[in-house]
């Protein structure tokens, strides 16, 4: 279908085929139709699931072969990240970054000649830990030409749209541990969006409106902390110890989602953490003891 919301009809011919809907399939296209919106890419997505629970297989032959993808090397991967970092925030960001990067490939290059695996592991999930996703990001992507083309050519003029957000500052309806989404209408949406996102500069200044939450603290440490754990590891690196520190630096990979959902993340990365230093500071070869503390202390784990 070249389009991943073509998922929403396919999925839905799935379950009508299935029969575990309480409408027929007849009621189904009728509606599709009378909504006026994309009516042959809906119905074509719809029927490819009914078809797909009868005959799988012919729906997968009809599938693109995809390219073999080419790995990137460590200089795109730097590169890309940093030009997201500047996106991001601004270019002291990506300096930041690609600071530390280059520390850690030249411990690497000293202990493993060859060898880029500690360093691709830090360029990353570094990245990933300094651009956590809070509501100046979001206001950035939402507001961003590129979705407002996108929506533009998905949707037909006039549609309606809106944007469903669960901020923390939002505040609202807790359930099941997790913050209920709001709609908001989209027209409305954007001009504000545009402004927040313009005020990225106050990002974990004193004067960040949004970062006085335990998520914000959380996450602005959980970045800190992850430098000084990498700094203590390069200090100390030895060819002995290269395959348990990319295990060590690693384990950032756990810490995934939003809210109560990353909140967990945390904890449990937290934990894994703890294991692996422990496994790391036993490999006799080793010269000198990492000293990085924990990702953060216990008053600090529960940060929804």
């Amino acid at each position: 279908m070249g389009d991943s919301i073509a998922a929403n009809l396919f999925m839905l011919g799935v379950a009508a085929q299935q029969g575990i809907l309480p409408v027929g399939v007849e009621a189904i296209e009728r509606a599709v139709d009378l909504n006026g919106t994309a009516i042959g890419f809906n119905l074509k997505a719809f029927r490819f699931g009914r078809l797909f629970v009868e005959n799988p297989d012919r729906v997968a032959a009809l599938l693109p072969i995809a390219p073999t993808p080419v790995e990137q090397t460590l200089d795109e991967v730097v590169a890309h990240r940093s030009a997201h970092l500047v996106d991001y925030q601004d270019r002291a960001l990506a300096d930041r970054y690609r600071g530390m990067v280059a520390l850690v490939r030249k411990a690497e290059a000293a202990v493993a000649p060859g060898e880029e695996g500690l360093t691709r592991v830090v360029a990353r999930l570094y990245a990933r830990l300094l651009s956590y996703k809070d509501e100046y990001e979001v206001a950035r992507l939402l507001s961003s030409p590129e979705l407002k083309a996108d929506l533009e050519r998905t949707f037909a003029d006039g549609g309606r749209y809106e944007f469903n957000l669960a901020s923390p500052s939002l505040g609202g309806q807790i359930v099941n541990g997790r913050p209920v989404k709001r709609a908001f209408n989209a027209r409305w949406m954007h001009p504000v969006l545009r402004v927040v996102a313009r005020c990225k500069g106050l990002r974990g200044s004193p004067f960040d409106p949004f970062g006085r939450t335990a998520e914000r603290r959380a996450e602005r440490a959980l970045a800190c902390e992850y430098e000084a754990l990498v700094r203590s590891v390069i200090s100390t690196l030895t060819p002995e110890t290269h395959t348990a520190a990319v295990t060590l630096l690693g384990l950032a990979d756990m810490v995934r989602g939003y809210g109560p959902v990353k909140d967990a993340a945390m904890q449990a990365y937290t934990a894994a953490l703890d294991k692996a230093q422990a496994a790391y500071l036993s490999i006799p070869q080793r010269a000198a003891a990492v000293t990085t503390s924990r990702p953060w202390p216990a008053s600090r784990q529960n940060t929804s």
